[in-house]
C-alpha cells in the first residue's frame, strides 16, 4: 500500500511541476500579447459606444466639420476660382 503511495506523491509531485512550468509560459505569452489585447479592447469600446449614441457621433461630426476648415473646401474654392478666370477669358 505504501508503494502505491509513493507512487501516486511522486506522480502528483511531477504533475505540479508541469503546472509550475505551464503557468509560467502562459504569464510570458500572456505579458506579450497583453498591449494589442487592450488596443482590440478599446476599438470594441469605441464600435459600441458609436452604436449606442449615433446621434452624439453625429453631432461631433458636424460640430468638427463646421469648425474645422476641410481640404475639400479649399480645392472648390480654388475650382471656383478658376472656373470664373475662365469664364472672364472666354467673354473677352
Amino acid at each position: 500500500m505504501k508503494s502505491a503511495t509513493v507512487g501516486f506523491e511522486q506522480r502528483r509531485s511531477q504533475l505540479l511541476g508541469k503546472i509550475a512550468s505551464d503557468r509560467r509560459q502562459l504569464g510570458d505569452t500572456v505579458a506579450q500579447i497583453r498591449q494589442p489585447l487592450a488596443l482590440v479592447d478599446l476599438g470594441w469600446s469605441v464600435i459600441r459606444f458609436v452604436r449606442q449614441h449615433p446621434f452624439a457621433v453625429a453631432s461631433a461630426c458636424t460640430a468638427l466639420g463646421a469648425i474645422l476648415p476641410s481640404p475639400l473646401a479649399r480645392w472648390w474654392n480654388w475650382g471656383h476660382l478658376a472656373y470664373r478666370l475662365g469664364a472672364v477669358f472666354r467673354t473677352s
